[in-house]
């Protein structure tokens, strides 16, 4: 990705506090979806610990591990904003950006009661919700344009004149 110099369409995927595992579960679901869906855009991954909300910002899908979340909210760290402060930001960013649990336990389907209040779309608990939200977000998660690789515009190459001797 990112090797011409026009500007491209990408969707971010953000996988924050998930397992090794769990994330390459992810991403070979989410690219086998996308080779049969046949679109236009190109898919960004970011791999992050949660440990800053700014990936809660970012525009496209949010794919975030309940452990590392409920560890945030539990203990904030000094200086943080308060957790009904977050909960307002949240919800105010979620037109951008499609947020899904990553619940992978037996429970998982019951925590879709309480991820709403943070504006979450959804709980990723199983392989078939797995591949329902991997292929929803294809369809609706939105994409950004990113400008062309900027040490490639940077590159001359050199000219090559008739020799003459």
């Amino acid at each position: 990705m990112k090797r011409t110099l026009q500007p491209q369409l990408v969707q971010n995927w953000t996988l924050a506090g998930m397992k090794p595992m769990h994330r390459a579960l992810v991403r070979r679901t989410v690219q086998s979806l996308f080779v049969k869906a046949n679109v236009a855009f190109s898919l960004l991954w970011h791999v992050e610990e949660f440990s800053h909300w700014e990936t809660m910002l970012r525009p496209g899908v949010l794919i975030l591990d309940r452990e590392s979340m409920l560890d945030a909210i539990a203990v904030p760290p000094p200086n943080s904003p308060s957790a009904k402060e977050i909960t307002k930001e949240v919800a105010n960013r979620s037109i951008n950006q499609i947020r899904l649990l990553w619940s992978w336990t037996l429970q998982g389907k019951k925590d879709f009661l309480w991820c709403t209040e943070l504006s979450f779309a959804g709980v990723i608990h199983d392989i078939p919700s797995l591949e329902r939200w991997s292929r929803a977000c294809l369809g609706k998660a939105k994409q950004v344009e990113v400008p062309g690789n900027s040490i490639l515009a940077g590159i001359q190459l050199p000219t090559l004149s008739p020799c003459t001797f």
